[in-house]
This record gives C-alpha cells, sequence and structure tokens, in this order.
C-alpha cells in the first residue's frame, strides 16, 4: 500500500507547504487536520488499515498511538524518547557525557551542598527527562539571575515545574553548532544547522563529518523508532556529541530536505505495513 500522510496545521507551518508540495510531486496522497488542543479531534481521515504517516503535535500523535490502528501512524513513543531510557543505549556518545537524574525538588534541596555546588558547578544546564517539554532545556545559575539566565526557583515559577519531575542535570557546557538529523532505518536521511552560538541560525549547511558520526549513532543495536530525528552540537574545539533525540512525527525539521524525507519516511512506512500485514 502506498503511504498516506495527515499534516497538523498551525504547529510547523514553516514545514507544512513544503511538504504539500513534495507530497504532490511524487504522487502521495495528503490530508490535513487543524490544530486543536482538544484531545476530542476526529481521527477519520484514513480507513483504519491504511498505511498513514502523521506529522503534527505531540498530543495529537499520542491519540493516535493510543486509538488507530494506522501502520506506523506516529513516528513518537513517549518511553523510548525519555533521556532516562536512550540514555542507557546513546550514553557514551552524549554532548554531555557527565551527568545525573534527580526530581526537581532534590536539586533545590540540594544545590547549597558544597558537593554539589564543586561537581556541578554554579551555573549548569537542566532539561526534563521526558519528552514532553514540561520546560526548556536551559542553563540555570544557582544563585542571583545573571544576564537572563534564570535561577532554579525562577525557572520552577515561570513554566510551573511539579517537584517530583524527574530531570537531567550537568555542568554547563559552550555550544557552537547545532545540527538537527532525520534517521530512519538506522542510516542519515537528510540534516540541516538550525543553531549557532544558541541563536536560530537555519541554513542547508550538513558537513559530510556531522553525517558521518550520526550515522555511527544510529548504528546501534538499538533504535527508539524506525524514523526519528537526532540533535548533534559541536563545541568550540570541534568536538561533537549527541544533544538529544526527539519523535520524527512532533519535531521541526528546519532546512532539511523535505524531498529526501518524502521519498526514504514513505517508503519506510511502507515497508512497515507489509511488514505488519505479514504478521
Amino acid at each position: 500500500m502506498k503511504a498516506k500522510w495527515l499534516l497538523q496545521t498551525k504547529v510547523f507551518d514553516e514545514n507544512l507547504d513544503g511538504f504539500c508540495t513534495e507530497l504532490t510531486k511524487q504522487g502521495f496522497e495528503w490530508k490535513t487536520i487543524e490544530h486543536s488542543l482538544s484531545h476530542d479531534t476526529e481521527l477519520d481521515q484514513f480507513e483504519d488499515e491504511d498505511c498513514v504517516v502523521f506529522y503534527g503535535a505531540l498530543s495529537l500523535a499520542s491519540k493516535i498511538r493510543r486509538t488507530k490502528r494506522w501502520t506506523p501512524g506516529a513516528y513518537y513513543d513517549s518511553k523510548n524518547f525519555r533521556c532516562s531510557t536512550y540514555y542507557t543505549y546513546f550514553g557514551k556518545h552524549l554532548f554531555s557525557e557527565t551527568y545525573a537524574m534527580m526530581p526537581f525538588a532534590e536539586i533545590k534541596r540540594l544545590k547549597d551542598d558544597s558537593f554539589f555546588r564543586h561537581w556541578i558547578g554554579t551555573v549548569f544546564f537542566i532539561r526534563p527527562d521526558s519528552g514532553f517539554k514540561e520546560f526548556t532545556g536551559q542553563t540555570v545559575i544557582l544563585d542571583k539571575p545573571l544576564f537572563g539566565i534564570m535561577t532554579l526557583d525562577e525557572l520552577q515559577n515561570t513554566y510551573r515545574v511539579e517537584d517530583d519531575l524527574l530531570c537531567v542535570i550537568a555542568s554547563a557546557k559552550h555550544i557552537e553548532r547545532e545540527w538537527r538529523v532525520v534517521i530512519g532505518d538506522k542510516k542519515v536521511i537528510t540534516g540541516c544547522q538550525y543553531k549557532h552560538r544558541y541563536e536560530l541560525c537555519e541554513s542547508e549547511d550538513f558537513p559530510e563529518k556531522i553525517k558521518k558520526y550520526a550515522e555511527k549513532i544510529a548504528q546501534c543495536d538499538w533504535e527508539p523508532a524506525r524514523v526519528y530525528v537526532m540533535d548533534i552540537a559541536e563545541h568550540l574545539n570541534g568536538s561533537q556529541g549527541l544533544l538529544e533525540i526527539n519523535s520524527f512525527s512532533t519535531s521541526g525539521l528546519y532546512k532539511c530536505d523535505l524531498s529526501k524525507i518524502v521519498t526514504e519516511v514513505s517508503k519506510i512506512a511502507e515497508d512497515e505495513w507489509k511488514e505488519y500485514q505479514e504478521v
């Protein structure tokens, strides 16, 4: 069966027109679904047994995984995209290879401990364990705010962070550039630069060394999904490391080559549909 695509509007609109153009050009059926914060969105655009690829918001991807029989449906798995899951397999490749995980309340309790300050420093990186983006991963400071860097209390108040939210903490490291890479069946489909020195800087630039590095990580025996995205960071000294991975169905694609994505992701989805039918 030929893959069909369901694209959610007002989520990644910077990629929407490009997707529609490429899908039409390559002869794939596609439909759009309006963005809604409601979980009552009707999912009747395609037949239950169809080969469908979804692209849009995390909440709708989660609903598709729970309620629809589309194959693959959404390339999203809430468990696999937790740091506590994929660090198990990709840990040695992490940009911040030395880290700790603890509930937010424990970070606040221990922040004045001399060992904590010696090990992690007074300025450090923090992000949620989950992929639900309860807050944006960022650098925080333990004492007074500095040049727009929040304290833990400010972070908690701004994002209403729950005390029991499991978080990753690591010493702060300078990031020179960041690339988004699309992985399919353990191979690099495409990639692009999206940040330079913490500022959004979208570019089609995708050096061969970054492609090879991403593919090396992707060759791990474990994979979170047959299609996913990987963010690679480069240090000032030129070394690279894995920043994070996210689901393909719920991630922005910046300047990635949408033609390659439509071709390769559709093929993988069709293969997956065929394999499911043979079971």
